[in-house]
């Protein structure tokens, strides 16, 4: 599956999934596993100038965990960092969102960080480049073991996650 999130440019605004760095509508991207509670998806990051100032491309992802082996496994063209990010979830963005767990990929060389949680808890994945550094817009793989498939309409849900399945 493709992230889908436009081409960086110049002035570029994330509003694609952005998460907690892209107030005030925090969009994130909801990923869903197929039958065997898989997802490989393709993704962009790197930085890019916002008025003068140099930003960076930060992908902000939800799962929901399903089975066993629960992790993501991550290859990238430059050097990226993957993380599982900690979060109250009342409180959301609003409040602290700390890392929980992250790994370095190094170029071309894949690895894995083993995600943590219950079942059916929701779980938030980060990646992005590794610095603030003149980092073109490069490709990155994440293949993620053990997340839900789609929701039901019965489950608690927000509107940017119902436009997020739909993009």
């Amino acid at each position: 599956m493709q992230e889908g999130e436009p081409a960086l440019e110049e002035d570029y605004v994330d509003l694609w999934n952005g998460g907690c760095n892209s107030p005030p509508t925090y969009p994130f991207q909801y990923l869903c596993g197929n039958g065997d509670h898989e997802l490989t998806l393709c993704c962009n990051a790197g930085n890019y100038n916002y008025q003068g100032s140099e930003y960076r491309d930060t992908d902000w992802f939800i799962i929901y965990k399903a089975s066993e082996p629960f992790a993501v496994t991550g290859e990238a063209e430059y050097p990226t960092y993957l993380f599982q990010l900690a979060f109250d979830p009342v409180q959301r963005c609003d409040g602290d969102v700390t890392v929980d767990q992250q790994i370095l990929l190094d170029p071309c060389v894949p690895s894995t960080l083993p995600l943590s949680g219950d079942i059916g808890d929701e779980v938030w994945v980060w990646g992005g480049c590794a610095g603030w550094e003149n980092y073109p817009e490069f490709a990155y793989i994440l293949e993620f073991q053990g997340i839900e498939g789609a929701h039901t309409a019965t489950q608690y849900t927000t509107w940017g996650a119902v436009k997020s399945m739909f993009r």
